[in-house]
């Protein structure tokens, strides 16, 4: 079982995944040097929010976007209406400066973002690092 992982809904359609293995409770990013990391004001209404279980799987869902939890393996399935727009290949790893997480991807699928571009929009098939840095860096 995932210890500690918190679904923490946005909206019908904006999860973000809080984990803190020493136990703490859904809270901003804490960043050295200091940022302001998530939006400001960025909630909306969740409708139909749920928690059904079976013998393998937590799912965890509102209206649009539902997470499914595997208990045996760690791993996660984020759906959108029923289709899987995020696959974990590996459970999440916590190192003491360092969270990595390992995604599946569709040959038709592209990732986006991961902080300053740098010359870069796609990072199909890359490793990357997501760092505040407070600089310009790759």
């Amino acid at each position: 079982m995932i210890p500690f992982l918190t679904p923490d809904f946005y909206s019908d359609n904006i999860i973000r995944l809080f984990q803190d293995n020493g136990g703490g409770i859904v809270r901003h990013p804490l960043a050295d040097p200091p940022a302001e990391i998530l939006v400001r004001n960025a909630r909306a209404s969740v409708s139909d929010l749920s928690i059904m279980e079976d013998s393998d799987v937590i799912y965890v869902g509102a209206s649009n976007i539902c997470v499914a939890l595997n208990r045996a393996s760690g791993l996660i399935k984020i759906l959108r209406k029923g289709e899987v727009v995020a696959d974990f290949k590996a459970p999440i790893e916590f190192a003491p400066k360092k969270v990595m997480l390992k995604l599946g991807e569709a040959e038709d699928e592209y990732f986006y973002g991961g902080g300053v571009q740098n010359r870069r929009f796609s990072h199909k098939g890359q490793v990357i690092a997501i760092e505040n840095q407070n600089s310009w860096t790759d």
